[in-house]
């Protein structure tokens, strides 16, 4: 028997998903997708992250770290999940290719509504440099997600996923050698650094390169359902390139600097460092003259069957919180996730709807964008997707609505049902799909 059991943990305002895929008694893989709160929920973030690694046992291998953005609640509890004595160890990272300013607005952000997080190592090392704020974790392998082709889509949207991008394979191993997944799809690979460990290189570093979101990890069944190809399938919905412009003519203003010199000294090694330590007031001036509605570069997540493999595959779905619980048979078996993207607007919510295709049908569990805001939400989501689930991963912070009245009205004027994953444990969500 397949089965996928996944959680959303009740982290309060931050978002922190964690699932694994096992054939029988066979663990294929385990993968977290963010994992992180505001500092006003620090105890229980800390809380479900020690619960988490308790279950699954210190030092034992995580698969695949998946980080939707640069805010820091969504990413400031991996020093803890990836703790190098009482942690997980990892496999894999899969996050977006971000510029200096995308994480550098990301920061700001911080510094104005969770300074707590903005003060912390790991955070500040993560706007600085990805690479090296990650690569102390000891992964095998980072990869960044850049937007593909819009023709391809995601890998397996019309059929069995064939073949691997373009450039070096990448797959992970399993306990027993084999590999346990590969990377499947369209486009082109890029390595930053040379070959795979997984392909012997035996380099002390993990492996670096970029991934377009027309591929993704293909996990392959061993046994009884050694016919089942279930994907972690990305999708990079990208950053509005007006925002970086009015952050920027201001940060220029703010040294007194015209945009050509500012450009010049962003350009030099050592200048995104300098302005997270010294220069976080021109920052956070900086961040208060933009639209703070603003979207930012982000990556959303498909874990489910490929296309062809949905449609002749019924399994049955228990899904369930500490009071309330749904188990039945059901050709809906996927979970969907938006991280903080801007699907308010109509291209960017028709390119995200487009790239998945009939992959949507499969979809059980849909994350609502941004904690359930009103403003990256619209009702055509719904009708496109038809989630059985919705899940706001939210809580009371300030004069913030997560999630908004309008979210809520559209979710239950269509009959779905809606689930507020906040601080408090009883919130959580648990699933698990079964396939026989």
């Amino acid at each position: 028997m397949f089965r996928n059991r996944r959680a959303q943990k009740a982290v309060g305002q931050g978002f922190f998903h964690g699932a694994e895929l096992k054939d029988g008694r066979t663990v294929l893989a385990r993968y977290v997708y963010d994992c992180g709160a505001m500092a006003h929920y620090r105890n229980e973030c800390d809380r479900e992250i020690d619960g988490y690694v308790a279950k699954v046992g210190v030092g034992r291998k995580l698969d695949f770290l998946f980080i939707s953005h640069a805010h820091a609640d969504h990413i400031n509890g991996v020093g803890r999940l990836l703790h190098r004595s009482k942690g997980l160890k990892i496999g894999t990272i899969i996050l977006p290719l971000l510029e200096d300013i995308d994480r550098l607005i990301a920061f700001a952000r911080t510094l104005v509504e969770d300074p707590g997080s903005a003060a912390t190592d790991f955070y500040r090392q993560f706007i600085v440099d990805p690479t090296a704020a990650l690569s102390g974790f000891g992964p095998d392998q980072i990869l960044y997600v850049e937007s593909g082709s819009r023709e391809d889509g995601a890998p397996g949207r019309d059929g069995p996923p064939e073949g691997a991008p373009d450039g070096p394979r990448i797959f992970g191993g399993g306990s027993d050698g084999k590999p346990a997944w590969k990377l499947m799809g369209k486009g082109q690979v890029r390595s930053l650094n040379g070959t795979t460990k997984a392909s012997g290189s035996g380099q002390a570093g993990p492996f670096v390169a970029v991934i377009p979101d027309t591929s993704a990890p293909t996990i392959i069944g061993r046994t009884v359902s050694s016919h089942l190809s279930w994907l972690l399938a990305p999708y990079i919905d990208p950053t509005v390139s007006n925002s970086r412009v009015a952050f920027l003519d201001q940060l220029a203003a703010e040294f007194g600097w015209t945009r050509a010199v500012l450009d010049k000294w962003l350009a030099t090694p050592g200048s995104v460092e300098q302005l997270v330590i010294d220069h976080r007031p021109k920052l956070s001036a900086a961040y208060a003259t933009i639209d703070k509605n603003l979207n930012v570069t982000t990556m959303c997540l498909y874990s489910g069957p490929h296309a062809s493999n949905a449609t002749r595959i019924r399994g049955e779905l228990n899904f369930h919180t500490r009071r309330w619980s749904f188990r039945g048979k059901r050709d809906r078996l996927a979970w969907l996730a938006s991280g903080d993207a801007v699907f308010g607007k109509k291209k960017p919510r028709a390119n995200f709807l487009a790239h998945y295709g009939v992959l949507l049908k499969q979809v059980a569990t849909f994350t609502l964008p941004h904690h359930g805001s009103d403003h990256n939400f619209h009702g055509d989501l719904l009708d496109a997707i038809r989630p059985d689930f919705c899940i706001a991963s939210a809580d009371r912070y300030s004069k913030w609505r997560h999630p908004g009245s309008y979210v809520i009205q559209e979710v239950a004027s269509r009959g779905f049902l809606l689930f507020a994953v906040t601080s408090r444990e009883r919130s959580s969500v648990c699933e698990e799909v079964k396939i026989s």
